[in-house]
């Protein structure tokens, strides 16, 4: 694998190798150019150290989610902003009418995706052991899923709502994330 798939499966291996290390309360990551004040990183997990599952960091950003293509979509596409493009929907259609069931051009792709998420930006991340955990236990079928049937047939791109073919550059299992 190569590019941004290859930045998955690393990514995989730190939570697979971080998981089975037992004797960690917190899995962290950090950019190599990071500073971090780890004395307060240490005060603020230890007051949310009674809560099983704590994911620790800056999540200015939200996203959503193409369970199909398994790529990002609508950055900055917060809780409020889903909401009212939800609600101007069902203003226009029927309640009845599920926005995925639209073609693109029709339906903002925020409403065709799963979400809208938190996603943890910056230069730390945190996890609870708990958390890590539940990731570790999801990454099997997503693995298989993105090595396999996802790269080889054609998938639709979620911003322009095309179809595109496997060997275009624009395909889906050329890329998982937009940002790493």
């Amino acid at each position: 694998p190569k590019g941004t798939v290859r930045k998955y499966l690393l990514q995989n291996a730190f939570f697979r190798q971080a998981v089975s290390m037992n004797q960690f309360e917190f899995i962290a990551r950090a950019d190599d150019d990071a500073v971090v004040n780890i004395s307060a990183v240490a005060h603020h997990l230890t007051t949310v150290s009674d809560v099983s599952f704590v994911a620790y960091g800056a999540f200015d950003n939200w996203y959503n989610w193409d369970e199909h293509s398994m790529e990002a979509a609508c950055w900055s596409f917060g809780f409020r902003r889903w909401y009212s493009a939800l609600y101007h929907f069902h203003k226009r259609y029927n309640e009845s009418v599920d926005p995925r069931s639209l073609p693109p051009p029709i339906v903002n792709q925020c409403l065709r995706t799963a979400g809208p998420f938190p996603f943890a930006a910056g230069p730390f991340v945190a996890y609870s052991h708990a958390l890590a955990r539940r990731i570790v236990a999801s990454l099997g079928n997503d693995e298989h899923y993105v090595l396999g049937e996802r790269a080889r047939q054609p998938l639709v791109n979620v911003e322009s709502g095309r179809l595109v073919q496997p060997s275009h550059k624009r395909h889906p299992s050329n890329g998982i994330f937009k940002e790493e």
